[in-house]
């Protein structure tokens, strides 16, 4: 029965637009360089919108659609079922969308079945020019991806916004799940000037999401080429449940062994949050987790990792965790985030957790906290848990905290078999609950593991240094 009323709420949209577009959403201009079509707001009535788009689809041709500033079209039902509903056309060729002030919205009205609101097929490109996606909502599913934006082609946002969208799963899903944006390989995604704020990822009933290679991201999910630029990611959530051995990415998760490095200028990580719950699970990168990074002029400030339960499971990079080389660089600055580790979970890593290859420069560490809340349970690295190649490069580690049972190392922990070389950079007032105030280097390793300017890691509490040659207090 839900079949047949779909299949006539369908039906109504498709009639309306046959007989509703008026004159003015006519086409204008050659055939050779594209289409223009002016799509007029209709009382929020979607259906020339939707008409427009196909037409657009049906010519080879980048066709440009401008729709009525500050209007909000209220999608009541998908335009089709593909990949879990779409509240337009799936996008199949180059089209502009040009729209100040317009909101693109799944209806809020109780019943309104579950929809994303856009998706790019990997033929398509799509340009959002001015326009908010909102309230968008999927659930179960292999492709419950981005309850806003899925792309699999070329999408560019600009001056658009992502917004309150989400997804809700307990299956276990086939590609990377964001709650806002799912960007698939070979996906291209280009943010600027934009905004993608309060989306959520809910995996807290029983996800068998048991594999690192798939991103579970709030507010972006990410296997493509993903580049940001002059934007803002904040609030986003993902959360996970039994099941969920890997929660990845409260704002960004980007994973697949073979995806590009993410590019991110001069943009805003802010008040993000990953949480998990698996007796074994990891909660990882409350701002963004995954692999290559490159970020630059950019801030990531009040993210959260948070473990809730698992005895052996573990909080890990507030703001940051990286799995493969990346560079941070251009006086951008990693402050107040936490990890947190509850009921017998550890923590490491409260501003930056690196993995792999992590070159710091020309930017500042601080405020940040590993923290546990369980008389058993250990915290590492208030500032930076390193378990790779570390180089900090004229940076600034200051004011973190470690802790734990035991706390060790507030501005810098150095893991076992990890490396850490410090250029022209200081490591000050960090505290650490047991060792290492400033830093503590695995006993394993050599006392030469941390390198460089280590005279200049001082004020530390309880000490400056643990296991680090030429280190002082």
């Amino acid at each position: 029965m839900q079949n047949h009323r779909l299949g006539r709420r369908l039906a109504a949209v498709v009639l309306a637009a046959a007989v509703a577009v008026p004159l003015a959403a006519v086409a204008s201009g050659g055939s050779a360089f594209g289409a223009t079509i002016s799509v007029p707001c209709n009382g929020g009535n979607p259906a020339a919108l939707i008409a427009a788009i196909k037409a657009a689809n049906g010519t080879p041709t980048a066709d440009t659609i401008n729709v009525a500033a500050g209007c909000t079209y209220v999608f009541n039902a998908p335009d089709n079922t593909t990949d879990g509903g779409n509240a337009l056309p799936v996008i199949t060729t180059p089209i502009t969308i040009n729209g100040s002030g317009v909101t693109l919205q799944r209806s809020t009205a109780g019943g309104t079945l579950d929809f994303r609101l856009v998706e790019v097929s990997s033929n398509g490109t799509l340009t959002l020019n001015g326009e908010t996606l909102t309230n968008g909502q999927l659930k179960q599913g292999p492709l419950s991806a981005g309850a806003g934006l899925l792309n699999f082609g070329t999408t560019n946002l600009k001056n658009a916004k992502v917004d309150g969208n989400r997804v809700l799963i307990s299956g276990s899903p086939s590609v990377p799940v964001g709650g806002g944006i799912a960007n698939i390989n070979p996906g291209v995604l280009n943010v600027s000037n934009s905004d993608v704020s309060g989306n959520q990822l809910d995996a807290s009933t029983m996800c068998l999401c048991m594999s690192a290679a798939i991103p579970l991201g709030g507010g972006i999910a990410n296997s493509g080429t993903t580049t940001i630029n002059t934007s803002t990611v904040t609030n986003n959530t993902a959360q996970g449940g039994g099941g969920v051995v890997f929660a990845f990415g409260g704002g960004i998760s980007s994973g697949a062994a073979n995806a590009p490095m993410v590019t991110i200028t001069a943009s805003k990580l802010l008040d993000n949050e990953v949480t998990g719950s698996d007796a074994f699970g990891f909660a990882v990168g409350g701002g963004f987790a995954g692999n290559a990074l490159s970020m630059s002029s950019t801030e990531v400030a009040g993210n959260l990792t948070g473990q809730l339960s698992g005895y052996a499971g573990e909080a890990l990079g507030g703001g940051i965790a990286v799995t493969k080389a990346t560079n941070i660089s251009s006086n951008s600055s990693i402050h107040d985030n936490a990890a947190v580790g509850i009921y017998g979970s550890a923590a490491a890593g409260g501003g930056v957790a690196n993995l792999a290859g992590l070159t710091i420069t020309s930017s500042s560490i601080y405020n940040n906290t590993a923290g546990t809340l369980s008389s058993s349970a250990p915290a590492f690295g208030g500032g930076i848990h390193n378990a790779g190649t570390l180089v900090l490069n004229t940076t600034k580690v200051s004011g973190n905290q470690a802790f734990g049972s035991p706390g060790w190392g507030g501005g810098i922990f150095n893991a076992q078999g990890a490396t850490a070389h410090l250029v022209n950079s200081s490591v000050k007032s960090n505290q650490a609950s047991d060792d290492g105030g400033g830093v503590y280097n695995d006993l394993s390793n050599p006392s030469t593991a941390v390198s460089g300017s280590v005279t200049a890691i001082t004020g530390n509490t309880p000490d400056n240094c643990v296991h680090v040659s030429g280190c002082v207090g």
